[in-house]
C-alpha cells in the first residue's frame, strides 16, 4: 500500500517543462545529464543542439552510453583524423552493443567536428558484481517502479535496484574519469537513468563539485517526477 501512495504521489507531480536556451545557458564548469529514449531521433536531435549550443561556449566532453567503453581507442583515433565516420560502425562493433541505428547518432559519436571531446562510457548489461558496492540513492525503487509503468515484483526488488544503480554508478563514474573538469560535461543516457534525478545525475553529484543539471530529452507522456526538467 505505501508503495502505491508514494508511486501514485510522485506520478502526480507536475512537468517543469524547458527549453533549449535554459539547457544551454549554464555558468561554467557544469555537468549536464540529457535521457533519451534510445534510437528516437527527435531526442538525439535536440542532444545534438545541446552540444553544439554548449561546445560553441566552453570546451566540452561529450560521454556516450551508446559506445561501449571498450571502443574508446577508436573514438580517439577519429579524433586523431586516422578514420573517416564510414569506419566507425564496424570498428566500435556498433550493432553487437547498441541495437539502434548507427546514423542516428553520428553527429553525437562525431562530436569531435565541432571541437568537444567525446567518451565512450557504455558497459555491458549485466548483474552488479559481487565484488562491488555502489551507493543507492533513497527510495529509487519507488522512481524505477513508475517509470517503468509496472511495479517490480517484491522478490526482485533488491537484485533489480542493486543492478541499475550499478549501472548509473558506472556511467557516471567513467565520464567523470573522462573530464578533465573544465567548461562542460554532457551525458548522454537511456532516460531510465536519468528520470527523477536519482540515477547517474545523482551518482555523480557525489563525485564532483561541478554542478549537475538533468534533462529528459521529450515529455513522451511519461510519468513527471520532482525536479525533472523535460522538453515538450
Amino acid at each position: 500500500m505505501w508503495t502505491l501512495f508514494v508511486s501514485a504521489a510522485l506520478a502526480a507531480t507536475p512537468c517543469e517543462i524547458t527549453s533549449l536556451k535554459a539547457a544551454t545557458d549554464l555558468p561554467i564548469p557544469a555537468i549536464v545529464v540529457l535521457g533519451e529514449r534510445k534510437g528516437h531521433h527527435p531526442d538525439l536531435m535536440r542532444a545534438e543542439k545541446i552540444i553544439g549550443k554548449l561546445a560553441k561556449t566552453a570546451p566540452t566532453t561529450v560521454a556516450l552510453e551508446s559506445v561501449h567503453r571498450e571502443q574508446q581507442e577508436v573514438i580517439d583515433r577519429y579524433e586523431a583524423g586516422e578514420l573517416t565516420p564510414t569506419d566507425l560502425p564496424d570498428l566500435l562493433h556498433w550493432n553487437d552493443y547498441w541495437a539502434f541505428d548507427f546514423w542516428r547518432y553520428e553527429r553525437l559519436v562525431t562530436a569531435s567536428v565541432i571541437g568537444a571531446k567525446v567518451a565512450a562510457v557504455g558497459l555491458d548489461p549485466g548483474l552488479r558484481p559481487d565484488d562491488v558496492q555502489v551507493p543507492i540513492p533513497p527510495g529509487y525503487i519507488h522512481i524505477l517502479d513508475d517509470a517503468l509503468a509496472h511495479p517490480v515484483p517484491v522478490e526482485l526488488e533488491s537484485r533489480f535496484l542493486q543492478t541499475v544503480a550499478y549501472r548509473d554508478h558506472a556511467i557516471a563514474s567513467a565520464a567523470s574519469e573522462a573530464w578533465n573538469g573544465e567548461g562542460f560535461l554532457v551525458i548522454l543516457a537511456d532516460r531510465l537513468h536519468v528520470e527523477g534525478g536519482h540515477g547517474i545525475s545523482w551518482q555523480i553529484a557525489r563525485m564532483s563539485k561541478a554542478p549537475v543539471h538533468a534533462f529528459v530529452l521529450a515529455n513522451a507522456e511519461s510519468p513527471c517526477f520532482d525536479g525533472d526538467k523535460l522538453f515538450r
